[in-house]
């Protein structure tokens, strides 16, 4: 196993896990339940984590494909930026866990940034996805 079929088999954990955080994010926030939060703010961490350790794999991976260099380029730059918004991500999220402790309640502006930073990555995270699809499907 190379680098090329690591990138492929974990590039999906931050893209999914991403979408899967902010329904449980909502759904927490809606409720109102601090042990759910913050479990779904260590389901965060444990995601951004993963989203950081896809973005190194995928340098060494670059060598063993055969792609367009403006398809590969265009995939870098927006895992770049998505790699930028899950670093943001892990940050609030960890400075929501730091608040959390002892069950303490979510201050209000907490919640928004990690809802905004959560939004905003997973979208980073879409595209990067999309123009990673393209190295090997060039059809999309």
């Amino acid at each position: 196993m190379d680098w090329n079929h690591i990138h492929l088999a974990t590039n999906h954990i931050p893209i999914i896990g991403s979408l899967f955080c902010m329904i449980f994010w909502f759904y927490s926030l809606i409720r109102k339940d601090i042990a759910s939060l913050r479990m779904v703010l260590w389901v965060i961490i444990f995601t951004t984590i993963a989203g950081v350790g896809v973005k190194f794999t995928g340098d060494p991976a670059v060598e063993k494909i055969n792609a367009k260099e403006e398809v590969i380029k265009m995939h870098e730059d927006w895992a770049d930026r998505a790699t930028t918004g899950i670093f943001f991500w892990f940050l609030v999220s960890g400075w929501a866990l730091f608040q959390s402790r002892k069950s303490k309640p979510l201050k209000n502006y907490t919640k928004v940034l990690v809802s905004v930073f959560g939004i905003i990555t997973m979208l980073l995270l879409t595209a990067a996805a999309f123009y990673g699809g393209k190295i090997s499907h060039p059809n999309l």
